[in-house]
């Protein structure tokens, strides 16, 4: 018998691909939208025309590729369960070709305004200081910044500082870091209010606002994502959060996420891939993304949501200090952060973000942050009675354990905190063993809101004593004594 002819022969997926990549665009086609040339939502749509910027290669005449194509469309990179991420699997046309939201250009044309930003930075005798304070009693909070690296660009930033926008990018970057590291001065090490005759103050403000100026040019925001990009917002998060502007903080932290996720650094690449290219560059990557899942705070929701933590963690590896494999490495106590902030989250989201007060939930959620956590804790970072053979061959690890310690003692207060809420009249009808539970609770929650405040205090002995405006100094004050004058 005669086979039917189909009506729609059917076409393997690969020839289905291939025929997206040949499809042209029309003049409709949103991606190239003159009017939205300047926003940086289309950023790696097209070769950049702003002023000043020299393309990195010719545009090509062939007409756009598929990548410039459903980049266009707002398909996310490197996302396996997105079409993008399907094209990238079965075709290698993709893999061969670059992305252009990776692919800064070369050179930048110094206009009269870009000028007059640089020279509000600040001299590099001022910088100096900044820097060298900022590795020496700022660096350790987040270890976010690999101070090799750092230094071999900052040498070469002063020897060229116009020669490419990643320069610019890095003068930001620069200024951010200056801001911040301005912000924990006067300290021990360096008591005086003022850099070569200059008030501490107006040096911070001046970094930042130069910072804000170059960042909103339009040579920089013609400018895709990049790490130095997402460190700079990160910090600009971290001023804005010693500042006291916790809402302005959230916001920023939100647009840094969002460049994690241009370039990455929320999936694991394999090596060689994306943006990030060496073994250093890579856990530098890892280092950033995981410091930015850590934001929960002040009742908000993660900016990320766990079942997209799919990196693995950094290994500690880079700027280990001492050769013996038992002590802790440089990124220890955020590993510990980052296990703790899952429980967190996990823990505190379990009845859809309302705290409960049923004590039998309260004592499953304690018991669970000691049997996964507490107990779990390595010697030199254990609660009680912690190892300090490592101390002073690690100067920070004093101050990383502090302030680990008080992170542990705010989640228990957060899951201890509903015992508040439980009036007289309420527990007055529960069985004799809630009751047990609830002044257990309610002497637990005494405890750990005098140590935290304890932890706090000898904290601030660490990092000088001084003036400081470290955010979490002051919100792990306040947050700690308003509770134990409730459960008094």
């Amino acid at each position: 018998m005669e086979s039917k002819q189909e009506l729609y022969p059917r076409r393997s997926l690969k020839e289905i691909s291939k025929t997206l990549m040949v499809i042209p665009l029309s003049d409709n086609t949103p991606m190239n939208d003159a009017s939205d040339e300047g926003d940086s939502n289309t950023q790696g749509s097209r070769t950049r025309s702003s002023p000043g910027l020299q393309p990195s290669r010719p545009a090509s005449n062939t007409g756009p590729s598929a990548r410039k194509l459903l980049d266009g469309l707002g398909y996310l990179n490197h996302n396996a369960d997105n079409l993008l991420g399907y094209l990238e699997t079965v075709n290698t046309h993709l893999h061969d070709e670059s992305d252009p939201r990776l692919d800064s250009p070369k050179s930048v044309l110094v206009t009269p305004e870009l000028t007059a930003l640089l020279k509000k930075i600040p001299e590099r005798s001022v910088t100096d200081i900044l820097i060298q304070h900022f590795f020496g009693e700022a660096n350790w909070i987040y270890e976010l910044v690999y101070l090799t690296t750092f230094l071999d660009r900052y040498n070469e930033w002063w020897s060229r500082p116009y020669q490419s926008v990643d320069n610019l990018e890095f003068a930001v970057l620069l200024l951010r870091l200056c801001s911040y590291s301005a912000q924990f001065l006067p300290s021990q090490n360096y008591t005086a209010d003022t850099i070569l005759g200059k008030s501490l103050c107006t040096i911070r403000e001046q970094c930042d606002a130069t910072a804000i100026a170059l960042s909103q040019s339009p040579t920089m925001k013609a400018n895709p994502p990049s790490i130095l990009r997402v460190h700079e917002l990160f910090f600009r998060a971290c001023y804005l959060k010693n500042e006291g502007r916790m809402k302005e903080s959230w916001d920023v932290l939100s647009e840094a996420i969002r460049e994690a996720h241009e370039l990455g650094l929320h999936v694991e690449l394999p090596k060689g891939s994306g943006s990030l290219t060496s073994e250093n560059e890579v856990e530098m990557g890892k280092r950033t993304y995981w410091n930015l899942f850590m934001s929960v705070i002040l009742g908000r929701w993660p900016l990320i949501p766990e079942r997209h933590c799919t990196v693995s963690l950094p290994n500690g590896v880079i700027g280990s200090q001492i050769s013996d494999v038992n002590a802790p490495n440089v990124f220890c106590e955020r590993r510990l952060q980052i296990e703790l902030t899952k429980i967190a989250f996990d823990l505190l989201t379990s009845n859809h973000g309302k705290p409960s007060t049923d004590p039998v939930i309260i004592d499953k959620h304690i018991r669970r942050l000691q049997g996964e956590i507490i107990e779990k804790l390595p010697p030199a970072f254990k609660l009680h009675a912690a190892y300090e053979k490592w101390d002073d061959e690690l100067p920070n690890l004093k101050r990383q354990r502090k302030m680990f310690r008080i992170s542990v003692f705010a989640t228990m207060c957060s899951l201890l905190r509903p015992v508040i809420l439980q009036s007289l009249d309420q527990t007055r009808t529960w069985s004799p063993s809630d009751r047990k539970l609830v002044a257990e609770h309610r002497a637990s929650l005494l405890d750990v809101t005098i140590e935290m405040l304890e932890s706090v205090g000898r904290l601030h002995t660490l990092m000088g004593g001084k003036h400081n405006r470290f955010f979490l100094l002051s919100f792990f004050t306040l947050e700690p004594a308003v509770l134990l004058g409730c459960a008094l």
